[in-house]
């Protein structure tokens, strides 16, 4: 299987793998995600209808309001988080989530994560020492 490492910046230390669930998109947990279920409901949204439950997210940045780190804080309880996040721009709303979450948080790769993770592929972040580990599904 072919592995990739991507370099990135620490934002919320720890390390997680899982699959990955990859959106150009700015993601909202905050009316566009059912955290009891774990899935986006965002009509129209390319991830309408996905389960984000225990996937790494790889997603340009969130939207929406400060009860995004709430509505995180809720998946966690109900069991259906996400693993870990990788943004390629960093907001603060996303920093704050992964922060009291918990959550293992890189951003800013060094290279062009959309053309590398696609769905499906098994991600490993270790956002401590600020790496992406990357084996491509086959």
């Amino acid at each position: 299987m072919k592995k990739t490492i991507i370099k990135a910046r620490c934002i919320s230390p720890g390390v997680a793998e899982g699959e990955a669930l990859v959106s150009k998109s700015r993601i909202s947990f905050w009316g566009g995600a059912d955290v009891m279920k774990g899935i986006f409901t965002e009509r129209g949204h390319e991830l309408e209808n996905c389960s984000f439950k225990d996937k790494i997210l790889v997603f340009q940045s969130t939207k929406g309001s400060s009860g995004t780190s709430g509505m995180l804080k809720w998946s966690k309880i109900n069991g259906v988080a996400p693993r870990a996040f990788i943004n390629s721009d960093l907001d603060a709303l996303a920093v704050l989530s992964c922060v009291a979450c918990k959550f293992p948080m890189v951003a800013e790769p060094e290279e062009d994560v959309f053309s590398i993770i696609k769905t499906g592929d098994w991600v490993k972040v270790d956002a401590t020492n600020g790496i992406i580990e990357v084996t491509h599904k086959e």
